[in-house]
């Protein structure tokens, strides 16, 4: 699980493939918060 929240975090970051997943990923950000 902790990878994956890496992978998620690097996506968070300004290194996104899809611009359309960045609120996807801040969902994300914000439940592993």
């Amino acid at each position: 699980a902790a990878q994956q929240k890496s992978k998620l975090k690097v996506y968070a970051g300004p290194e996104h493939p899809h611009p359309a997943n960045q609120p996807k990923t801040f969902e994300f950000n914000q439940v592993a918060q």
